[in-house]
């Protein structure tokens, strides 16, 4: 979304229609489809859009330029086709639109049905020449949704949405990002002068009512996290808040709770949101190999409360006599409070201090080893 510095855009056209549509020889709207019918799309956006407005349909990638889509949906790979509106316009295939899909639940992508003519940097020559083609509420519009991808780090792979509406010299922008796997996404909304795209796109202050959330059935909500305009970012120091900005909570389960009522209780307005999923390894026997040999290795030491769990039984069986042999003669220890606390009352379990940058001075971790610390690499 960023061009190099020796280039611009020397004009932007009007924009064809934004809006995404519903390709289908069978059936009139989504709503129509039957459950488990298979609908293709190649965009994350509207993959995320379906599973949360029509949870009940079947999602699948459909590659390939327009005309090859369009021949898998004739062939019957596909029971609809969710594809851009302008696309079609374009090439002359209007009649292959059986409903347009409104806004309120698949917004478009960013700048989508919109031209651009992107020219040399300065080239005044060049822009006087286009400059009959200049439609300027589609600039400022795509100018805003090109700042949201920004500043969200757009790309496609990233499940975004950003559409902005000028009217009588007013934006109004919408803008929603989500999780695919767990049909979730949040909203945000905002307005302001059309002459100030880039803030409003940027950071701008919220219309009342964003902060809200959807989930897969529950329909529309809104609560895009806003990335601040001050330099720096989040906290400044620990119990700052900065005003005006809301902290996004990406880590999932009882660790991003936690943090988030704490980000609270200093006065940080915070987003819950968790983004991925800690899963257990697909495979075990690697990891229960490594176990096998701990005796070989010096020093053990556990990152996190979720591997001291996946390697208790392994680590701890010697407690009682049970397996005097498993750990060795080596020591274990755990990096961090949570996990520290997770090792229980088990023996030799304590905190491994290690230094900010390499030191080869001893860091005091008594592990036994020989040589150069290793805690402190």
């Amino acid at each position: 979304m960023q061009l190099e510095p020796q280039f611009e855009i020397g004009a932007v056209l009007e924009r064809e229609d934004p809006r995404d549509c519903l390709v289908c020889s069978r059936f009139g709207s989504l709503q129509e489809l039957p459950a488990g019918a298979r609908v293709g799309t190649s965009s994350l956006r509207r993959e995320l859009a379906l599973r949360i407005h029509h949870p009940a349909l079947r999602v699948g990638v459909v590659r390939g330029n327009v005309g090859t889509r369009l021949a898998k949906q004739d062939r019957g790979e596909f029971d609809a086709l969710i594809m851009a509106a302008a696309g079609l316009k374009r090439l002359g295939l209007a009649d292959r639109i059986r409903a347009i899909l409104p806004t309120a639940q698949f917004l478009p992508a960013p700048a989508q049905g919109a031209l651009a003519i992107e020219i040399r940097a300065g080239d005044n020559a060049v822009r006087a020449l286009i400059a009959h083609l200049e439609h300027a509420p589609t600039r400022a519009a795509t100018r805003a949704e090109r700042m949201v991808s920004r500043a969200l780090g757009g790309s496609c792979q990233v499940p975004l949405a950003a559409y902005a509406e000028v009217q009588g010299g007013e934006l109004r922008l919408r803008a929603w990002a989500g999780n695919v796997a767990r049909a979730q996404a949040v909203y945000a909304q905002a307005s302001g002068p059309s002459t100030r795209p880039r803030r409003w796109g940027a950071g701008g202050r919220p219309d009342e009512g964003a902060g809200r959330r959807a989930t897969a059935g529950s329909g529309s909500g809104g609560g895009l996290a806003r990335r601040s305009r001050q330099r720096g970012g989040g906290l400044t120091k620990p119990g700052t808040p900065k005003r005006g900005t809301l902290a996004l909570v990406t880590r999932p389960g009882e660790p991003g709770q936690r943090l988030s009522t704490a980000l609270r209780d200093r006065g940080q307005r915070a987003l819950w949101w968790p983004a991925f999923d800690l899963l257990a390894p697909a495979e075990l026997e690697p990891l229960q190999a490594l176990l096998q040999r701990l005796a070989e290795f010096e020093l053990a030491v556990f990152v996190s409360p979720a591997a001291v769990r996946a390697c208790r039984r392994w680590i701890f069986a010697d407690h009682g006599g049970r397996n005097p042999d498993r750990r060795g003669r080596g020591q274990h220890a755990a990096v961090g409070p949570q996990a520290v606390a997770g090792c229980g009352a088990a023996r030799g379990i304590g905190p491994v201090p290690i230094p900010r940058r390499p030191d080869p001075k001893p860091c005091g971790t008594r592990c036994g080893a020989t040589g150069p610390c290793r805690a402190a690499r």
